[in-house]
């Protein structure tokens, strides 16, 4: 039997919370990182940022706000020590920091190689199993090929998450680490989204095509 795929392993988890303190003690020094971690210590202390929500309804909903959580909460606990401009900016920095490691293990390397090495049937299942892996996210595949691959995500709880916890502006960063990954980190890949459901659109419309070499 094939061995489940862990979306938050410990060493995934340790590496991003690394990441997340090697920011902030390089943009904030000692005193004001410990103020900001002490925060939100506190704050997930007393069950923030989701506690006047109903429990989540289902696996899916559990991991968004396992994966929005903290994001939320450090950019209100940076909010009170640097002010929302800041913030924002920080955020931004250790989220992005956050989801490249987060897509490295849940997606990995991209190349044209590998999907050509397949038939249609594999290649749609790879690349299935893979969306299944953005658990805050409703798909719908428009193509999966050799040239390229299509989906549009028709729902996604990171924006619903963030409006609810009355920080709507967060919703972007958690969009922001997509562009950096397949674009920069993967290398093989061109990402073309034009909206954003966090930046207002109804839908985030993907294009993934292979680099020229």
């Amino acid at each position: 039997m094939a061995k489940k795929h862990d979306p938050f392993p410990i060493s995934l988890q340790l590496k991003t919370s690394l990441g997340a303190m090697s920011v902030l003690y390089r943009k904030l020094g000692t005193v004001r990182m410990a103020k900001v971690t002490a925060a939100i210590s506190l704050a997930q202390a007393r069950g923030e940022p989701f506690k006047t929500l109903a429990p989540p309804e289902d696996e899916r909903e559990r991991l968004s706000r396992k994966q929005a959580g903290p994001a939320i909460l450090l950019y209100k606990a940076l909010r009170e020590v640097v002010g929302p401009e800041e913030a924002l900016e920080l955020s931004r920095e250790v989220v992005i920091d956050g989801a490249v490691r987060f897509l490295g293990h849940s997606v990995g390397p991209l190349d044209r190689e590998t999907m050509a090495g397949l038939d249609d049937a594999q290649r749609e299942k790879l690349i299935r199993s893979m969306g299944e892996r953005f658990f805050n996210a409703t798909l719908r595949w428009d193509e999966i090929s050799v040239e390229r691959i299509r989906f549009t995500v028709t729902r996604c709880r990171f924006p619903e998450l963030c409006r609810v916890a009355g920080v709507p502006e967060v919703a972007p960063l958690l969009c922001a680490g997509d562009a950096v990954y397949f674009g920069e980190v993967v290398g093989t890949v061109e990402m073309q989204r034009q909206d954003t459901i966090a930046g207002g659109a109804e839908c985030c419309d993907f294009e993934l095509t292979w680099k020229d070499d």
